[in-house]
């Protein structure tokens, strides 16, 4: 179990960090 929450964690993570680039990525 805690190794599922800590790839929950990372995977919400990584996520974010893609939805930013996203719109940066396109606006820029």
């Amino acid at each position: 179990m805690s190794k599922t929450s800590v790839t929950g964690i990372a995977l919400d993570g990584r996520l974010v960090l893609v939805a930013h680039r996203n719109p940066t990525g396109q606006m820029g």
